[in-house]
């Protein structure tokens, strides 16, 4: 008889903790289940989808807007973009890559050896037809008419050539050899040009960028620190840019509308997966708390 006393003050307490937890479970799970509408007789279940699944796509819809106006805004991506860390770090990244050979430098931006070494190729057909240019417009042939014509009469003179020697035949002379020059430039020029620019520009690629900007007497850290601003001044012009260009709330929000229900509710439940179990258990702490008054109340009544 005791004993059946006991249970009986005991039972409201442990069914109000049974039921608490079994509500509270299975209001979490009805979060996610069902994953699909029900229909019964043509007509769709009420409750059918679970809460999450049914506000899937107004969910995704403040979910970006929450991320782009609140905690990834302009201001929060340009922070830390310029924080100290990042500044050094993009700087070193950059000096480390400026610290190899050019050549390694080159073939590194253009992601492709053989696009470096066609665009070294083109580079050099390009420098090898601005020296031809260059030496074409210098007017050889009125170079040699006044130098070399000068120079061939002031060794006649005074000599018996030089009674034979007037200036028109030296400046036919001079002239034809003029033409000639030119024309070997024209047909033979890149021959002669071509493999010395080539030489050069092997120089040039052997050569790190930073020994070539030393030898033009600009200081290692004054290096660094010209590459530091010129980032934050990027980063300044950019962030904006992109901001404006992004739709970062666009972007969550079809990323979102883009899973699958079951990967919905896998995300939610790594991240507050310990929640709801504490929710759940909470129920059962109210039902038997519930409980234990229930009893109270009608044990002084």
């Amino acid at each position: 008889m005791h004993d059946l006393t006991i249970l009986k003050y005991l039972a409201g307490p442990v069914i109000g903790a049974i039921i608490g937890y079994f509500t509270n479970y299975l209001a979490v799970k009805m979060l996610f289940r069902p994953r699909h509408p029900k229909v019964l007789f043509g007509k769709q279940l009420p409750f059918t989808p679970g809460a999450i699944p049914k506000g899937k796509d107004r969910l995704a819809k403040a979910a970006g807007t929450i991320v782009a106006e609140n905690l990834v805004t302009e201001a929060d991506l340009t922070d830390r973009l310029l924080s100290p860390a990042m500044t050094e770090a993009v700087t070193d990244k950059v000096m480390e890559t400026m610290d190899a050979d050019l050549e390694t430098s080159l073939v590194a931006l253009t992601r492709s050896p053989e696009s470096y070494h066609a665009l070294k190729a083109k580079a050099a057909a390009g420098l090898t037809d601005q020296v031809i240019s260059a030496v074409s417009d210098m007017g050889i042939e009125a170079i040699l008419t006044n130098k070399v014509g000068d120079a061939i009469r002031t060794w006649a003179m005074g000599s018996m050539l030089g009674m034979f020697l007037s200036d028109k035949k030296i400046d036919a002379i001079t002239e034809q050899m003029g033409e000639k020059v030119r024309e070997f430039i024209d047909d033979h020029g890149r021959e002669y040009i071509r493999p010395a620019v080539d030489r050069k520009l092997d120089q040039l690629e052997a050569a790190s960028p930073t020994a070539l900007l030393e030898q033009a007497e600009v200081d290692r850290e004054a290096l660094r620190g010209m590459i530091g601003d010129l980032y934050r001044r990027l980063v300044k012009a950019g962030v904006s840019s992109l901001t404006g260009k992004i739709d970062i709330a666009g972007i969550i929000e079809d990323k979102i509308n883009g899973m699958a229900v079951e990967d919905l509710e896998v995300m939610v439940l790594q991240v507050m997966k310990k929640e709801l179990d504490t929710i759940v258990n909470l129920g059962a702490l109210i039902g038997l708390i519930l409980g234990l008054v229930n009893l109270l109340i009608n044990y002084f009544l």
